[in-house]
């Protein structure tokens, strides 16, 4: 069963650039919100590795203090 389609008229010229520009503005929006966000995880993603492995190292040193009082004794 085919169902009714809706009569389009043709578009004008000076739509047509006008909406294609709106598209493309769009789309160009969501890429830099996407790059921004992208960008922002990347930054916090490489904070956290470095306050890990600032933890590690300070657990390590830790570590080591321990053992060599223990050797100590």
């Amino acid at each position: 069963m085919l169902l009714p389609q809706a009569s389009t008229l043709p578009v004008s010229d000076k739509d047509q650039e006008g909406f294609s520009q709106l598209l493309l503005h769009d789309l160009h929006r969501h890429r830099q919100t996407y790059v921004r966000n992208f960008t922002a995880f990347e930054t916090l993603k490489k904070r956290q590795d470095f306050i890990l492995r600032q933890e590690n190292l300070r657990s390590l040193l830790n570590f080591e203090q321990r053992m060599t009082v223990k050797q100590d004794q």
